[in-house]
């Protein structure tokens, strides 16, 4: 890291379900110990060939200026997706995205069979 800076990106795939992270760190020194503070952060979860589930995201500079969840109907083909806010402080984890991310396939279990994503021999996907 550089700068008093980490910055994380990576993803991850949960069934037909991918979650691509990124996160950038403050680092601070306080009484000897480094302590770090997430300062911006996407969580963005797609559906394989497809299209986007949902994302968490920091506020932005030009617009969404707080904490917000962008929500997409992808099994009817959306893609311009509905915003809303996320309370300072409620902001999800990555562990409670990706249960939310496994919640939402569990809940579209037809819909994703009758598409081809997901088949009875590799359901139920691994606990997260």
């Amino acid at each position: 890291y550089g700068d008093g800076f980490i910055v994380m990106s990576g993803s991850l795939g949960c069934g037909c379900l991918r979650l691509e992270v990124t996160k950038s760190l403050k680092v601070r020194e306080e009484r000897g110990a480094k302590l770090v503070r997430t300062v911006a952060y996407s969580y963005n979860v797609s559906l394989s060939q497809t299209g986007c589930v949902l994302r968490y995201c920091s506020p932005h500079a030009d617009h969404n200026q707080h904490h917000h969840k962008h929500t997409f109907d992808v099994l009817a083909g959306d893609r311009q997706g509905s915003v809303s806010s996320v309370p300072d402080g409620e902001w999800p984890t990555i562990g409670e995205v990706l249960a939310e991310a496994k919640a939402w396939q569990n809940d579209n279990y037809d819909a994703l069979c009758n598409l081809g994503l997901i088949s009875d021999t590799d359901w139920p996907p691994a606990s997260v």
